[in-house]
């Protein structure tokens, strides 16, 4: 429930990073025949991996805070 809410949000930004990523390894194939090495990428990749989770966690949190006000709101 929550991650599908949070990957409808966070598209654009997915979007980026992947044609970034696609437009660094190509151009790097085109200039030098390959990266020099793969610890860039991969680093980037895990970087990556890590803040979009923990970015879900944040989203996650402030949606749960915001259904408990709803509901508190609504008791009254």
């Amino acid at each position: 429930m929550y991650f599908k809410a949070f990957l409808k949000k966070e598209k654009i930004d997915i979007l980026i990073f992947a044609s970034a990523m696609i437009l660094g390894c190509v151009s790097s194939y085109i200039f030098i025949n390959g990266p020099v090495t793969w610890a860039g990428p991969i680093g980037c990749i895990t970087a990556y991996i890590v803040m979009f989770f923990w970015e879900y966690r944040k989203f996650k949190r402030d949606t749960k805070e915001s259904n408990k006000l709803l509901h508190n709101r609504r008791s009254f």
